[in-house]
């Protein structure tokens, strides 16, 4: 399942890496004040954007399975949004606060109107070499579960009497769901420019999702990681640590059917590196281990162990290289355990590169050439044996777009992508176009 790392917080952002403007919910903007990069002078943004785009596939499923639902694939969608970012420092200490609001208008399939929030505020506090961060996030808009419902008859699934009925497909509730998360952190590193350091990150999610037929509807996630740093202007930084993280789902209507959870154990090596003017890399490679937590008993008809434990590598990394002044070209590429929402599973493998190449093309316009592969592998298997889901997947999208800048308040952006999913069910395999143009004008 693609759980939206293209997907739109501002949506200028949205259209620039070629996620749809119905996607995942994601964070606001980075800029100033995200934890990494801490506030050092007082900065104040509002920008107000507009953006209309036609999407040829809203319902990312094949012709057949959009027939048979009450929604209607090809849409024109219409969103107006209005970001803010804030930051103050005091001394060595700061606060920060960013927040984006939109509101997306659909004309054909106005029950998917919603709106969509993302909030992100804290504070960075130093003393000495050391220095913490704490921040909190919240969002909230309309996410597609990409599991089918399934029907019930003569009551809730696993009630006395009730009779399940699998393989019927509410793809009309999927596309509605509306996903709340709220998160808090907590991030330490006592070091100096050079030599040794030490830092850790404590850190905890909590989503809720309204569709909970196809799943689980909300899960909690905590996650910690400590570890010890080396670095030197010449050398770079290379940082040793582990990582545990849990994972404990919460109100799913089909709970004899899935994991109460999973944990993941894992020891990590990163290294970042600025090379020249030019070139900058960063990579990270670990070893991480996911167990399900009290998985459900196996009926007969499903082979092998779909619950068994996973263990490999998980890695993340990129790099940029300015060729020229004008010309940029950037890679990146991923492999990590997230938490699933699909029937039957806990988590998902998920695998992606993409690269990135933008030129600047006088002091108005600029061109960017985006192309991105995901590939999702699920654990478990649907447990009833006519169930209908999805458990392995890819997507490959291409986009590319021209923007123009008209003053220092003032620019516009067109852009256009494909995107190709295929799957182990056909039904949720599809083709998709959209074509977007995009209004923003800095107000502060």
């Amino acid at each position: 399942m693609r759980r939206g790392s293209w997907a739109i917080g501002a949506l200028i952002l949205t259209v620039a890496t070629g996620g749809s403007a119905a996607a995942q919910v994601a964070p606001p903007p980075g800029g100033v004040g995200i934890p990494g990069g801490p506030p050092t002078t007082r900065t104040f943004t509002l920008e107000a954007q507009a953006l209309v785009e036609h999407d040829s596939n809203l319902a990312r499923t094949s012709e057949s399975q959009a027939a048979a639902s009450n929604v209607t694939p090809t849409d024109t969608i219409y969103a107006p949004t209005v970001n803010m970012n804030f930051a103050m420092p005091v001394g060595r200490q700061a606060v920060f606060f960013n927040a984006s609001e939109s509101y997306l208008f659909h004309q054909t399939n106005t029950r998917l109107n919603s709106n969509r929030t993302n909030l992100t505020g804290g504070g960075s506090l130093a003393a000495g070499p050391c220095s913490a961060v704490l921040r909190g996030g919240y969002s909230r808009g309309r996410s597609e579960v990409l599991g089918p419902a399934t029907a019930q008859i003569g009551g809730a699934i696993g009630a006395t009497g009730g009779t399940l009925l699998p393989g019927t497909t509410n793809l009309e509730s999927t596309i509605l769901n509306i996903e709340t998360t709220e998160d808090a952190g907590l991030s330490l590193s006592c070091a100096r420019a050079s030599g040794i350091g030490i830092n850790g990150q404590l850190s905890q999610q909590w989503t809720s999702n309204s569709e909970t037929l196809s799943g689980s509807g909300s899960y909690r996630s905590t996650t910690g990681s400590a570890g010890a740093t080396y670095q030197r202007p010449a050398f770079g930084a290379l940082t040793v640590g582990g990582v545990y993280a849990r994972t404990i789902y919460g109100d799913q209507v089909n709970a004899g059917l899935v994991p109460r959870g999973f944990e993941t154990t894992g020891a990590q090596v990163s290294f970042n590196r600025q090379l020249g003017g030019r070139i900058q890399a960063q990579l990270m490679i670990g070893y991480t281990h996911a167990h399900d937590l009290s998985p459900p008993p196996i009926p007969a008809g499903v082979t092998g162990d779909p619950f068994a434990d996973f263990s490999g590598f998980t890695y993340s990394g990129g790099a940029s290289f300015r060729v020229t002044s004008r010309f940029q070209a950037k890679a990146s590429f991923q492999r990590s355990i997230s938490p699933s929402l699909l029937s039957g599973s806990s988590y998902e493998v998920l695998t992606g590169y993409g690269l990135d190449f933008q030129y600047q093309l006088g002091t108005h316009i600029s061109l960017d050439l985006k192309g991105d592969r995901q590939q999702s592998r699920s654990n478990g298997a649907p447990l009833v044996v006519t169930a209908q889901t999805l458990t392995e997947s890819s997507v490959n999208d291409l986009s590319a777009s021209v923007s123009y800048r008209f003053n220092r308040r003032l620019s516009a952006q067109l852009s256009g992508t494909h995107e190709t999913r295929k799957a182990d069910n056909v039904k949720f395999a599809y083709d998709n176009d959209r074509i977007a143009l995009t209004l923003s004008s800095t107000l502060f």
